[in-house]
């Protein structure tokens, strides 16, 4: 699912996942619980194997500060999001935009803590 893509690409890290439809209420409810709630500012990124001239040179255009870890070169990345509780903030587009589908008839999207 793409929501779940989403949190994964921001580095949150889901271990259990739910998807309940009450067709009573007209309610779909998804139930995501993250392995942490709260991430470093800072995170660091490997990159290719010290062998790998190519790759180095793509992944130095894109830094300017690196180092080498073991048999690869790395670099540090500040995340845009920090904390799960910034992505509470989303709304209907927001989602439909990620999910790629029209949910315009959507009235009311509430994301459970």
């Amino acid at each position: 699912m793409k929501v779940l893509k989403y949190f994964e690409s921001l580095d949150f890290k889901v271990f259990h996942s739910e998807f309940i439809i009450d067709c009573s209420k007209g309610e779909c409810v998804f139930i995501y619980l993250f392995e942490k709630v709260n991430l470093p500012k800072i995170k660091k990124i490997l990159g290719p194997k010290v062998t790998m001239k190519d790759s180095i040179s793509k992944f130095l255009e894109k830094r300017d500060i690196y180092f080498i870890e073991g048999d690869r070169v790395c670099s540090y990345e500040t995340r845009r999001v920090t904390k799960i509780s910034q992505i509470y903030k989303i709304g209907i587009k927001d989602l439909e935009e990620m999910i790629n589908k029209d949910i315009s008839f959507v009235k009311k999207l509430r994301i459970l803590r």
